[in-house]
């Protein structure tokens, strides 16, 4: 059993929604008290920002036809750019979270060896502290930001980890001008990747026993790949 099981549109008609779903649901992990709601109008904003991104930077794909769902136009500018912005900080915090908190650990775990970082022991609150330095927190207390970036982080822990794996492994082969962020838009192969990752993960998430509270495979959020036929791999393998 997994907290919640949120499907990903490998191969819906309009491309920029796997990828869309998937960083909607790192940003908002919690679905109640709004944070459904908080989700899709990330999910659309995501994906109206490419789209006219795309039509800035590529003159034919602003002047042909395009599968857009209509959806991502629904909300007034201001609204839209609300939710675009809204939904970017909180992508960062769980971002930065799994890789200051999670990602030493994880290596841990496969290792065998805690190593240094920032040359220091990686004690939970050394790498708190660091977290909270880099989202711009210095001087705020630690309560805060576990209770602000950290607790949501923990749903999903797993994802986020593999978002970062994958955009450490791409980071040298991406289009100039182009962040790994519109690769997940654009790319539903690259999400197909990252889930794959994430569930590789999320066992070994759950053995890290460094800290308060350890994260258990129940109680993260498992991403599940809706797909015309074949398995995640075929997916994945049709691409190369």
């Amino acid at each position: 059993m997994s907290r919640e099981k949120v499907l990903i549109e490998l191969c819906c008609p309009f491309p920029y929604k796997a990828g869309g779903q998937l960083l909607a649901t790192l940003a908002y992990p919690d679905r109640d008290r709004g944070g459904l709601d908080l989700r899709y109008r990330f999910l659309w904003a995501l994906c109206r920002w490419l789209v006219l991104r795309r039509a800035r930077k590529e003159p034919e794909f602003a002047t042909n036809a395009q599968p857009i769902v209509p959806a991502i136009f629904t909300a007034d500018h201001t609204d839209y750019l609300h939710d675009l912005e809204s939904g970017n900080k909180k992508l960062n915090e769980r971002l930065v979270a799994a890789n200051w908190i999670v990602l030493p650990h994880l290596k841990a775990v496969m290792t065998g060896k805690l190593e240094e970082v920032e040359g220091e022991y990686p004690h939970v609150y050394h790498l708190a502290q660091l977290a909270m330095e880099n989202l711009g927190r210095k001087g705020k207390t630690q309560a805060s930001f576990e209770a602000d970036a950290w607790a949501p982080t923990r749903p999903v822990a797993h994802a986020a980890a593999a978002y970062l794996y994958w955009q450490q492994t791409s980071s040298k082969s991406l289009p100039a001008n182009t962040t790994f962020l519109e690769i997940c838009l654009e790319e539903p192969r690259m999400v197909a990747q990252i889930i794959e990752t994430s569930e590789e993960l999320r066992p070994i998430v759950a053995m890290i026993k460094q800290f308060k509270k350890r994260i258990e495979e129940q109680d993260m959020i498992e991403f599940t790949p809706v797909l015309d036929g074949g398995t995640l791999s075929d997916f994945i393998g049709s691409g190369s």
